[in-house]
Order: C-alpha cells, then sequence, then structure tokens
C-alpha cells in the first residue's frame, strides 16, 4: 500500500513510468526473499485484492476505497490524540 501511496497513480505500483517492479526488486525494498514475495504477490491477486499488467505493473483494486479508509482513521487519530 506505501508503494501505490508513493506513486500516486491510483493504486498502481511501479518503478518508472509503466514499468514494474521485478520480484528481486521489491524483495530488496521489503527486505525479504524473492519466493516471499512471489507468494504474497499470487496470495493477494487470488484474494483479488491486485491486479498485474504485461509490464509487472501492480494494481490496488478499490484503491479509492482503502484511501477514504485511510483518511477517516488518520482525521479521527487527531482529534483523539493524547497530549
Amino acid at each position: 500500500m506505501d508503494l501505490a501511496e508513493n506513486a500516486h497513480d491510483g493504486g498502481a505500483i511501479w518503478a518508472f513510468e509503466k514499468v514494474g517492479f521485478t520480484t528481486d526488486q521489491l524483495a530488496d525494498i521489503f527486505k525479504t526473499s524473492a519466493p516471499v514475495i512471489t507468494e504474497a504477490l499470487a496470495r493477494f491477486a487470488s484474494l483479488d485484492m491486485i491486479a498485474m499488467n504485461g509490464a509487472g505493473v501492480i494494481v490496488v483494486k478499490n484503491w479509492s476505497k482503502y484511501q477514504s479508509d485511510y483518511d477517516r482513521v488518520k482525521n479521527w487519530r487527531k482529534g483523539h490524540r493524547r497530549e
């Protein structure tokens, strides 16, 4: 989710303009092994949470829903901060 937010492209995760990350690149970013990344991507896809295009770009499905939930919680936390 963090990578999708940083790309500012409606939930798309890419390394360069419309070119996706390789599994090894994602493993380096998340400091884990490539097989773990492969398994995680497969699981997210099987749960219909992500889609991947032919260029390896990962798209988080329902991105606007995730963002609106995030914004709602962020605003709630601002109002309930401990001083």
